[in-house]
């Protein structure tokens, strides 16, 4: 507890069980790794990071399958007219 001029004016109740899930819920925990081993946190990051990618890699492949599409559309049309 603390004190002034013998008011209290706080309290900090502090336990060993916690949880981490509802800390989660209620605060940003990323700026200090989730509270999880900065090993842990590396392997999650890359992970992410090579979804990402991956999810790039395939949007990436659908445009171009979509260009290749229009331009083959147009060709027909260019040959109907």
């Amino acid at each position: 507890m603390a004190q002034v001029k013998d008011k209290a004016i706080g309290l900090m109740g502090i336990t060993s069980e916690v949880d981490s899930k509802l800390l989660h819920d209620c605060f940003e925990l990323e700026p200090y790794d989730n509270l999880l081993k900065p090993e842990f946190m590396d392997a999650v990051n890359k992970r992410k990071d090579h979804l990402l990618e991956e999810t790039r890699k395939e949007a990436e492949e659908q445009r171009q399958y979509e260009l290749k599409r229009l331009k083959e559309e147009t060709m027909r049309c260019n040959i109907i007219a």
